[in-house]
């Protein structure tokens, strides 16, 4: 058996900043979430984020159609449409979009239709800890994600994840 030592260059003392920029959406209809979510991801050190935020779906919709979310944290119960249906649209648009839940409510059966129906990515339970909302933004951020490109004889292809 062979012990390797680990050299002084080998130790990284602080950890490393990711240089891409990250478009995040946040959904919700309460401007006190959306204002205090914006200010975790303001302070948050290792990556950078592009947060636009919204008080409805059809608001989110509309600026997933015209630019490219890296991941979209969205409220489930929310006057004109719910969470899952929202991400039920957004999956048909932007697959490749990581999606996230984020409720006040525990409905366990809302949970289940979220991951199932709308194959949420993550589910959140409000009140959040921040640092533990930044690391689950961090993770899925940063997952490993396999896409098939289908393209149709006619009309524009799309990215589907496998």
């Amino acid at each position: 058996m062979k012990i390797h030592k680990v050299t002084e260059s080998e130790i990284k003392s602080e950890p490393e900043i990711s240089s891409t920029e990250y478009t995040i959406l946040v959904v919700d209809d309460e401007r006190g979430i959306l204002e205090a979510i914006k200010r975790i991801l303001r302070r948050e050190p290792l990556f950078k984020y592009k947060v636009l935020t919204v008080d409805s779906a059809k608001d989110a919709l509309k600026i997933v159609e015209s630019e490219k979310v890296d991941l979209i944290l969205s409220d489930q119960r929310m006057p004109e449409m719910t969470g899952v249906e929202l991400f039920n649209e957004v999956r048909e648009i932007s697959p490749q979009t990581v999606r996230m839940l984020i409720t006040g409510y525990t409905d366990l059966n809302a949970a289940i239709d979220a991951i199932n129906k709308a194959k949420i990515d993550y589910y959140i339970e409000k009140p959040w800890d921040d640092t533990e909302l930044l690391n689950v933004l961090r993770n899925a951020l940063n997952r490993p994600r396999a896409y098939v490109f289908i393209k149709p004889a006619e009309g524009p292809g799309k990215y589907i994840p496998l």
